[in-house]
């Protein structure tokens, strides 16, 4: 029985519907999670009657869409009633949700706890495909970044809708303490287009771009028009990343998709003191054999 079939057999259960519970499903996930913690001594009761190893950590969904992590008997009989009661004992409305979104935002850490607490699901989004954790991020809230990182199904991968994660905004607005966090706590920072060093690169964000190559990010990595991080850094006039990138070997043969490399763009944009770096560092690896 998955999340989702065990949300519509308890909204049968309320005489609800998908559509007149909107809200509900918001609570669900936690809900289960829940149940699946009270549970616990039933689950282990039913895999040793099957021989199995008991569960000294209870199991956790991070999707409605996964299968429920208990026994047969359990999922279909017993957990549709208690995800009914959960669903109508918690705050399952608008505002609720409102309340955690605003508590991500303005930094309350302890309200965003609590919620959580109470069954909501901590990757819950605004209508933009922000979570919890990429708000926090981007209104530079480190507490509230702490209280999320500990909860456990927390999706540090996490995008919206324009294809941002946490760590992809705390790198643009120059956010250090959150971008620290975020890596410690082992959110990616190599993708496919837009990433986080190009991002930390475009906006001469330099203890960001240590950060990144600390943890072995690629310098070379290439966002959607094919621009590298130096081609971005000598474009816009960041000499500080730009030696950051050279030291950490980032290629000068690259062109993007107008033939620019990041020493014809940083002359084009009249960034001669980069440019002249640049080449002075062709030349340098030219006489290396490099």
């Amino acid at each position: 029985m998955t999340g989702t079939e065990c949300f519509r057999a308890a909204l049968n259960i309320l005489s609800e519907t998908p559509d007149s519970g909107v809200y509900y499903e918001q609570f669900a996930l936690g809900a289960l999670n829940q149940l699946l913690a009270n549970s616990l001594r039933e689950m282990n009761a039913e895999r040793a009657s099957d021989g199995k190893d008991v569960l000294l950590v209870p199991p956790r969904m991070t999707a409605l869409t996964e299968e429920l992590p208990a026994g047969d008997w359990l999922a279909r009989e017993c957990f549709p009633y208690g995800l009914a009661a959960l669903l109508v004992a918690l705050p399952a409305s608008a505002a609720s949700l409102d309340d955690l979104l605003n508590a991500a935002k303005l930094g309350d850490a302890r309200e965003v706890a609590e919620l959580v607490a109470r069954g909501m699901d901590p990757n819950s989004s605004d209508p933009s495909g922000n979570t919890l954790l990429i708000l926090a991020a981007r209104e530079e809230q480190p507490a509230v970044v702490a209280e999320l990182i500990k909860q456990r199904g927390v999706r540090l991968d996490a995008r919206n809708a324009a294809g941002d994660s946490a760590l992809m905004l705390a790198a643009l607005r120059g956010y250090t303490g959150i971008a620290e966090q975020l890596l410690k706590a082992g959110a990616p920072f190599e993708h496919g287009g837009w990433n986080p060093m190009l991002y930390a690169a475009f906006e001469g964000r330099s203890a960001i771009v240590d950060l990144l190559l600390a943890k072995g990010a690629n310098p070379d990595a290439l966002a959607p028009n094919q621009s590298s991080a130096l081609m971005f850094a000598a474009r816009n006039g960041h000499e500080e990343v730009v030696t950051r990138l050279l030291k950490a070997g980032a290629r000068l043969d690259l062109k993007n998709d107008q033939g620019e490399t990041a020493e014809s763009w940083a002359l084009k944009h009249r960034n001669t003191d980069i440019a002249e770096l640049i080449g002075a560092e062709r030349k340098a690896r030219a006489a290396r054999g490099k």
